[in-house]
């Protein structure tokens, strides 16, 4: 069929004319799409006259009035996060007291830490005395000005320093 226009007819169009125009015009494209590089998925896409169509044949989810994605039936999306591992990353529970958050998503400790005093029993810090022991920027320990005599407290045995060896003389146990 030909396009009717109505400026060649002079006068208006009646609605069967413009139907045919439509009519005429759908399969005028229809021609040109087909004989296209169009793939035949994008053409599905095309025909598609709202964008909930379109997220359909995408095979995307809608997103529901209030911000929620949801499948295509239109159900919620329901989604569980799990509780954080050592493996697993996920969500931890804040007690409020010890462990808060603030307004601005800080998490802070509200407790502090003290490092023990090491001892026999207990794994903790130890003070270098910085002259005759010390610690290197590189975490080194040395021990310089020592002398030639080193007791050791608790026993009665007695230490010889000579260059290069360490004697201990458990003698007098």
């Amino acid at each position: 069929m030909t396009i009717t226009l109505r400026s060649t007819k002079g006068l208006a169009l009646t609605y069967s004319e413009l139907d045919g125009n439509f009519t005429d015009l759908d399969n005028r494209v229809d021609t040109k799409l087909a004989s296209s590089s169009v793939s035949s998925y994008g053409l599905t896409l095309i025909d598609d006259t709202t964008a909930a169509n379109a997220r359909i044949t995408l095979g995307l989810s809608t997103v529901a009035a209030t911000g929620a994605y949801s499948d295509l039936s239109g159900t919620p999306a329901v989604y569980s996060l799990p509780i954080a591992t050592d493996t697993i990353l996920g969500g931890i529970t804040v007690d409020g007291v010890t462990v808060t958050i603030d307004g601005a998503g800080v998490l802070s400790s509200v407790g502090s830490y003290a490092l023990p005093t090491s001892s026999t029993g207990t794994l903790g810090g130890v003070k270098i005395d910085g002259t005759t022991i010390t610690i290197s920027g590189s975490g080194v320990i040395s021990a310089t000005g020592v002398g030639e005599n080193l007791e050791i407290d608790g026993g009665n045995a007695s230490t010889s320093y000579s260059t290069g060896d360490l004697e201990i003389d458990g003698g007098g146990a």
